[in-house]
């Protein structure tokens, strides 16, 4: 249950700096790219509980190989 609730925490962080950063940042010159960036922080704040699910797994396994030792 905390892991959910951690992660609803970074996405409401997100979204306060991200609105931070949008609205202090010129929009004509640097608007779009700062838009890229943090649609691509976005991408990865939702991907990464599969990653850590997987990164999990994949250790599981190089340990039950026996790998590390």
């Amino acid at each position: 249950m905390t892991a959910i609730r951690d992660y609803l925490r970074q996405i409401a962080g997100y979204l306060i700096l991200s609105v931070l950063v949008e609205n202090l940042v010129a929009k004509k010159e640097y608007g779009p790219y700062i838009r890229l960036f943090l649609n691509l922080l976005l991408v990865l704040l939702f991907v990464s509980p599969i990653l850590s699910i997987s990164a999990e797994r994949v250790g599981q396994t190089w340990l039950e190989a026996g790998a590390f030792f």
